[in-house]
């Protein structure tokens, strides 16, 4: 019976660690009044957010753990005044964040890094 409460503890812990890594989120959007969010928990999991020809568009990318990287891409129509939201927070080490404008007059990004012993 120990034998098999120590191999099942084994699968299970596995299990859990394949679950929760190398995962990937991407999300396109076109238009005006857009919202896109991702949660990604474990080591190097992968989000890119893309908004384009939009106005008031709002991402938002959380992620907890590892050698993450997201990305947000919002670009609005030439010539307009476009509002934009985006916002990346990472919790852990070795992460990555970029955040792109292009053709923004008003826009709000933030991008928060917490990292163990901070």
């Amino acid at each position: 019976m120990k034998r098999l409460s120590i191999t099942l503890f084994a699968i299970l812990f596995l299990a859990g660690m394949s679950f929760a890594q190398d995962n990937t989120a991407t999300v396109d959007q076109d238009g005006t009044g857009n919202e896109a969010t991702a949660d990604q928990v474990g080591e190097d999991n992968d989000a890119t957010i893309d908004q384009v020809n939009a106005r008031n568009n709002r991402a938002f990318i959380d992620q907890d753990g590892v050698d993450n990287e997201a990305t947000i891409n919002q670009s609005g129509a030439s010539g307009t005044q476009e509002l934009h939201h985006g916002t990346i927070n990472q919790f852990g080490a070795e992460n990555e964040a970029t955040l792109n404008l292009d053709h923004v007059v008003w826009s709000c990004g933030a991008y928060r890094a917490h990292r163990p012993g901070w």
